[in-house]
């Protein structure tokens, strides 16, 4: 009798979802390898379509190159194995072992770019979507980076102050800045903004020995600083003038040196993490409340939606005040940290705060109702120094705009400082030009011809005087069509 044939075999529903999550999972793994690929393509400076194509290259030549070499040794075989997978399992694995071994690496071995590539450049793919999901996917990213980072050790960097005007300039004097009308008052603090911008004089008692212990900082400040609004612009001066920034960070693979308060007041060199580590400890020990703000900030040359910043808040009284200290101890010019004193980023209003200043948490903005960050990224690209020196523009009022051959603007300029418009090619061609000279006029007529098509990127500098380094105010990215 013959024996009968076995019953065809049947997947269950968990056989099913077995190999369907399987699958995903052999697809989202390369596709997850491009992503990262791609981020540190952008993040080093490099177009998006370079990155697509050195990612293609490496997991679509690689295993097809590995496949073709692995043929020519099983054809050269006197008496060939039988193959067990067909080329296109076996190319498909290949392709999941590249993968995996590219994301092998940027996990273990190149930590620190990896997770700065994708806090700053790892939404490539939205290509300016707006919207909550936009929105959603951006958060989810940067929270998954910052995870990456921490697990491994080596969380994303965070941003130095803003940059420098432009080359070839001499040291600035120092900028006095005039208080605009409608500063910031708390029932029983005096707290106006700005403050004079001046270093507070009992830091000039502070020695050097004291200066090397939280402790005795604080225990100094607490006995010769009664006034607690006084007090606090006294940690803000000492964290601003006894910290340089730690230029180092920004090198490509540099690895961060420790940020709490006692390593950086040591070491003297913090990134904006360590400035406001230093104020907080201070704070702890003097008794005036304050906090880490994380979030996002944006100075010339950087993407409309910034890049991953540290800040504080300090409460006196009833009230919180804004505070970023990297901000007030100067800029870089290259790789290079230029300190400059300043007090507009020193118990900022919260509307000029928000220019330049997103944190992730929104009621950090003190703002009701909150901003979202689409009117992050829509609204003009300016610093607190341009509303500490009372000036206005009109015109313009969203960070990127569209202009066919030209662009014209005014600037109300009611305190007379020097003011000038540099036009940088972002991608167009041509060279920076000034599309306004350095001029003083309390209205400030500003009219940009642009030579060619393409992004370009409109910076404003100011300045006390006429001759000088002239500090960046803001700028307005431009895309002309003529």
């Amino acid at each position: 009798m013959p024996t009968p044939a076995p019953p065809a075999s049947r997947h269950g529903p968990l056989s099913l979802i077995l190999r369907l999550g399987l699958g995903l999972l052999a697809l989202c793994i390369p596709l997850a390898a491009v992503w990262i690929l791609t981020a540190l393509a952008r993040h080093a400076g490099s177009p998006t379509w370079l990155g697509l194509v050195v990612a293609l290259l490496i997991l679509g030549g690689v295993p097809f190159a590995w496949d073709l070499w692995a043929e020519r040794r099983w054809a050269r075989k006197a008496t060939p194995t039988p193959r067990v997978l067909s080329r296109g399992d076996r190319i498909r694995l290949r392709i999941l072992s590249i993968s995996l071994a590219v994301l092998g690496a940027s996990v273990l071995v190149f930590t620190r770019p990896t997770v700065n590539a994708l806090t700053s450049h790892g939404d490539w793919f939205m290509a300016g979507a707006e919207g909550s999901f936009a929105r959603d996917v951006q958060a989810a990213i940067g929270s998954f980076a910052r995870g990456l980072g921490n697990t491994f050790g080596a969380p994303p960097d965070l941003v130095a102050p803003a940059p420098d005007g432009p080359a070839g300039t001499p040291p600035p004097a120092s900028v006095p800045l005039a208080p605009p009308p409608g500063g910031a008052e708390a029932a029983s603090y005096k707290v106006s903004w700005p403050m004079p911008p001046e270093p507070h004089p009992a830091l000039r008692g502070l020695t050097d020995t004291q200066a090397t212990s939280l402790d005795a900082v604080a225990a100094y400040l607490k006995q010769r600083v009664p006034d607690a609004v006084q007090r606090v612009k006294a940690i803000h001066d000492f964290a601003v003038t006894r910290l340089s920034y730690a230029t180092e960070v920004l090198l490509a693979g540099a690895k961060t040196p420790p940020q709490d308060a006692e390593s950086v007041l040591v070491a003297r060199r913090a990134t904006c993490d360590g400035y406001a580590n230093l104020m907080i400890a201070l704070g702890q020990r003097t008794g005036d409340p304050m906090v880490k703000v994380l979030g996002r900030s944006r100075a010339t040359g950087a993407k409309l939606d910034g890049f991953t910043h540290a800040w504080v808040a300090a409460k006196l009284g009833d009230r919180a005040y804004l505070i970023d200290p990297t901000w007030d101890a100067g800029s870089i010019y290259g790789n290079e940290f230029r300190a400059r004193y300043s007090t507009a980023y020193l118990f900022t209003p919260p509307r000029v705060f928000a220019y330049d200043h997103f944190p992730d948490e929104s009621k950090y903005t003190f703002l009701d109702p909150p901003p979202t960050l689409d009117d992050f990224i829509r609204s003009p690209v300016l610093s607190a120094h341009f509303a500490a020196r009372g000036m206005e523009m009109e015109g313009v009022t969203s960070a990127s705009v569209q202009t066919a051959g030209a662009l014209a603007f005014r600037v109300k300029n009611p305190n007379r400082s020097w003011l000038l418009v540099l036009a940088m090619p972002q991608g167009a061609e041509g060279r920076p030009f000034n599309c306004l000279p350095p001029s003083q006029s309390e209205l400030i007529e500003v009219s940009c011809q642009f030579p060619s098509a393409g992004a370009w990127q409109l910076e404003l500098y100011a300045n006390d005087t006429e001759d000088g380094r002239f500090g960046s105010v803001g700028y307005i990215a431009v895309e002309n069509r003529p």
